[in-house]
């Protein structure tokens, strides 16, 4: 199962250039609404903010076959895509953890991120004041307990995040973002 994961992993790999945070699914940040119509791409809802439309893609997992949420951000200025957030489907009976820190692994390589710029990977147990805490997932709720994140920006100013993230005592997912370097700059308090 692990080889066969890798192996499709690879076939869906985005596209790096040198010292550039490309986006998967062959987007770019001139990529437009409309754009995504023209690949099938539908939208489950949409919600306006001052600056953005934010909006959740309708069947992620016919884009990608791990995702459980995908959403678009776009700029209500010019249209252009400024974020992607990608959350895969969660783990299941995994108390230790090992299959959402493997997918994680699986996910910075697919995000083209094993060489990120900061990367946060530990977990102990040992002298935590949280008697309770016994998996990996509840460990990762807590500071100094747990943390698998990745994070890198290229020299546009344009960034991108791999972190595995808790959702119950034994599932877990793993969330991807995509920030263009206008996105920051838009949502910035005035």
């Amino acid at each position: 199962m692990t080889k066969q994961l890798i192996t499709l992993l690879l076939s869906v790999l985005p596209v790096a250039a040198q010292g550039h945070i490309e986006l998967p699914f062959d987007l770019a940040w001139n990529t437009k609404k409309i754009h995504l119509y023209d690949r099938d791409i539908r939208f489950s809802s949409c919600l306006n903010t001052d600056t953005h439309s934010l909006c959740r893609a309708m069947k992620p997992d016919e884009i990608f076959f791990l995702a459980r949420e995908i959403l678009f951000v776009f700029s209500l200025n010019d249209g252009y895509l400024d974020k992607l957030e990608i959350e895969t489907k969660y783990t299941y009976d995994d108390l230790s953890g090992q299959h959402g820190r493997d997918i994680y692994q699986h996910m910075k390589g697919w995000a083209k991120m094993q060489n990120a710029s900061e990367t946060y990977e530990y977990y102990s147990l040992s002298g935590i004041p949280y008697p309770d805490i016994n998996t990996f997932y509840e460990c990762l709720d807590y500071l100094g307990c747990a943390s698998y994140s990745s994070y890198d920006k290229d020299s546009n100013n344009n960034s991108a995040m791999v972190k595995l993230l808790s959702h119950s005592k034994d599932q877990g997912f793993i969330k991807i973002q995509y920030e263009s370097s206008r996105y920051a700059q838009q949502t910035q308090p005035r």
